[in-house]
């Protein structure tokens, strides 16, 4: 594996660097669940046209659904249109003001959703966990 100077090669010193990635990468998938792989390239694959319909008819009568219902962009993660249209670049005809309560809505929602399984942590609205600065996790 040593050349006669002692020295690695290049290609030996690249194996190495590619088999300790590997290890790493085995490590934390077993460890953390291969979810956590997925979820990286979930997020990349949102359809902003579904979306972006959806609000636009979330707007509609009284647009009450536009603030509060939750669109799931990854694992636990959610948004709501006002999020969407503001950071994600969703195209909607006459976007709504919600108001800062809107994200904890949608966490009570969510908890209410989930009843006893609730824990509150690793849930993400609008790039917020449910529990930092939302009063549902506050008991």
């Amino acid at each position: 594996m040593v050349n006669k100077k002692g020295a690695f090669t290049t290609g030996q010193l690249l194996s190495l660097v590619l088999g300790a990635v590997a290890v790493v990468v085995v490590i934390i998938g077993f460890s953390q669940g291969w979810g956590i792989f997925t979820d990286i390239f979930d997020q990349a694959d949102l359809d902003m046209e579904i979306i972006s319909q959806k609000c636009n008819a979330l707007t509609g009568a009284s647009g009450a659904g536009y603030c509060t219902d939750k669109i799931e962009i990854a694992k636990n993660s959610y948004v709501n249109c006002e999020y969407a249209f503001d950071e994600l670049g969703a195209v909607v005809d006459n976007p709504l003001d919600c108001g800062l309560d809107a994200p904890d809505q949608i966490c009570e929602k969510i908890k209410l959703a989930e009843g006893k399984n609730y824990d509150g942590t690793e849930i993400m609205v609008n790039g917020e966990e449910c529990c930092e600065g939302h009063l549902v996790c506050a008991d």
